[in-house]
């Protein structure tokens, strides 16, 4: 898990498998917290390395994130 793993250091930047952990941790955390009360974090992953998530609330498109891994 990102956030027990990761420790701060001088350098300010993410790498890669960070970022890709960071996100795939607030998506299971999201996931598994409100499942049952029908708040989704939908992760859609691209061949070029980039990510959408989107929140959405019973089915409504709340919020939209593009994330690109560079």
């Amino acid at each position: 898990m990102f956030f027990n793993t990761y420790k701060t250091t001088s350098q300010s930047v993410l790498s890669n498998e960070d970022k890709i952990n960071l996100i795939n941790d607030i998506h299971e955390l999201i996931s598994q917290r409100f499942a049952g009360k029908g708040i989704k974090l939908i992760k859609d992953s691209s061949t070029e390395g980039h990510l959408k998530l989107r929140f959405e609330v019973n089915g409504e498109e709340l919020l939209q994130v593009n994330v690109s891994n560079q």
